[in-house]
């Protein structure tokens, strides 16, 4: 199904102001069509699952990682550094 940028932000419950600065970013999926800008909602929804915000727990293990094993820190005795 093809959805206008009016009938998109009802969709996602944005502003009309907030589709058209994504479109010129190229941040979301989009056709145009002369001047006409047009959606597919199977292209939106799956664009819209990979913007899923990940799990508190998801986050602290990557900032972890991160904290743990940067550059300079040493793993698994000496000499063997990241």
């Amino acid at each position: 199904m093809w959805l206008t940028i009016k009938e998109l932000s009802t969709y996602l419950k944005i502003k009309d102001k907030t589709l058209y600065y994504l479109v010129e970013r190229g941040s979301i999926p989009h056709y145009r069509i002369g001047k006409l800008v047009r959606f597919k909602q199977t292209e939106i929804d799956a664009w819209m699952e990979t913007k899923k915000a990940k799990s508190f727990d998801t986050c602290l293990d990557k900032a972890k990682r991160s904290l743990y094993t940067g550059p300079g820190r040493k793993l698994d005795g000496p000499g063997k550094e990241v």
